[in-house]
């Protein structure tokens, strides 16, 4: 990794990178597989953070977002514990979030769910490959 910033950007981004390599340590090599379940990682990103992202695939079956959205490959919403109407069940997540000023209910199966990630200076999460 080291080699390959030093090449592109010069040996002080390439030190750079080696430090912050060897703060964060080695990535652990999961698979899709080894993934916890979507609805604890949430559950578990709310008890830590603010601010939750989650980046869905409206095209999934059974999730219903706003029609002008419905054609995207995948849609990035931030949602927080005071997200009106928020409701973790086992099958799906719904929520009420402002679409162009007026109310959406949102409903989205845990398979349409892609990703997970907190949002701030951490940026960590989880991805999911499609179901």
């Amino acid at each position: 990794m080291r080699d390959l910033a030093t090449k592109r950007f010069g040996s002080s981004v390439g030190a750079l990178v080696e430090d912050e390599r060897k703060k964060r340590g080695q990535r652990p090599n999961w698979s899709y597989a080894d993934r916890p379940p979507r609805r604890a990682v949430l559950v578990a990103s709310f008890g830590r953070h603010a601010q939750v992202k989650l980046q869905i695939d409206p095209r999934a079956e059974g999730v219903e977002a706003p029609s002008r959205l419905r054609d995207e490959a995948r849609i990035s919403l931030t949602l927080t514990e005071a997200t009106p109407n928020l409701v973790m069940g086992p099958d799906r997540l719904s929520f009420t979030l402002d679409d162009e000023g007026a109310p959406f209910a949102w409903v989205v199966p845990w398979p349409a769910v892609r990703a997970i990630s907190v949002v701030g200076a951490e940026d960590r999460g989880f991805t999911w490959e499609p179901a």
